[in-house]
């Protein structure tokens, strides 16, 4: 059976990096360009938790809720993926407006994750179903209301970012749909120093930082070297990009994903050209 392919949408830059260092990127998630990013679904758990407190609790529980998004030590670290390779919405979003590349990974690898850091590391699907949404937004309602009987009001509020921090992520707007996205999230410190030990063919990096659009953004690499002949399956070039199939092949190759096989723009990676008439 043919191993089904996620799709990471973006620039031209970012593709080459990605390439010739085999390495992904993931990162605060907070500091991503979708203002309502983690918040959509948080912000409706909290309305409603809210709805069911008198004066005085709620009083209490804003105080510490509002300290425990503030201050919870750890971050969340992700790296989107759609499961459509040629998707306009995705070319004008993340992709350069259509200048840039949309890489194919392979998704059994990606979900091998799953096994290893159950409490640090995910890759999921991005729930966009009201139905589903509501669901998940009154197992957390209820699961809370026990909590407060038994730690009390404050505490259970400071404790309500940190216990589904690796949840809040993969809840968004269902306007957000088409994307069809999947979402690989990483858990951790900043400044802590990678994992101990491999997880299996993957590795994560310590904490680094960089700037972008005046802001200072932690990130995390994932390094796939081991596996990068497995891991990246199809490479799809932008409606607008300059650049060819010629030019990836060539990268590929220098970059040792073809060493001692013959390679072309059909395999063993496949490089095709977007059929979107985006101009």
């Amino acid at each position: 059976m043919e191993d089904e392919i996620v799709y990471h949408y973006c620039d031209v830059n970012a593709f080459l990096n990605i390439i010739q260092n085999n390495k992904l990127w993931l990162s605060d998630v907070q500091k991503s360009n979708d203002s309502e990013e983690c918040n959509w679904i948080k912000d409706k758990i909290n309305q409603e938790i809210e709805k069911g407190l008198d004066t005085e609790r709620l009083k209490a529980w804003r105080t510490e809720y509002l300290m425990g998004t503030q201050f919870f030590a750890m971050t969340v670290y992700s790296a989107c993926f759609s499961e459509y390779p040629d998707l306009l919405s995705q070319w004008r979003g993340y992709a350069q407006d259509g200048q840039g590349i949309a890489i194919g990974f392979s998704k059994s690898k990606l979900l091998s994750l799953n096994d290893v850091l159950p409490y640090n590391l995910a890759f999921e699907q991005v729930v966009y179903d009201i139905d589903k949404q509501q669901t998940f937004i009154q197992q957390i309602i209820e699961e809370n209301i026990k909590k407060m009987q038994q730690k009390g009001i404050g505490h259970t509020a400071l404790e309500l970012n940190i216990n589904y921090s690796m949840k809040f992520p993969l809840y968004k707007n269902p306007s957000f749909k088409e994307e069809a996205e999947w979402r690989l999230i990483y858990l951790s410190k900043p400044g802590n120093p990678k994992p101990d030990s491999d997880i299996k063919d993957l590795q994560f990096s310590e904490t680094k930082y960089r700037c972008s659009n005046e802001k200072i953004i932690s990130y995390t690499e994932l390094d796939f070297s081991r596996i990068k002949r497995d891991f990246i399956k199809e490479i799809w070039i932008g409606p607008k990009a300059k650049v060819s199939k010629k030019d990836i092949a060539e990268l590929l190759a220098a970059s040792g994903y073809y060493e001692g096989i013959s390679y072309n723009t059909r395999e063993p990676i496949r490089i095709f050209q977007s059929n979107s008439s985006y101009r």
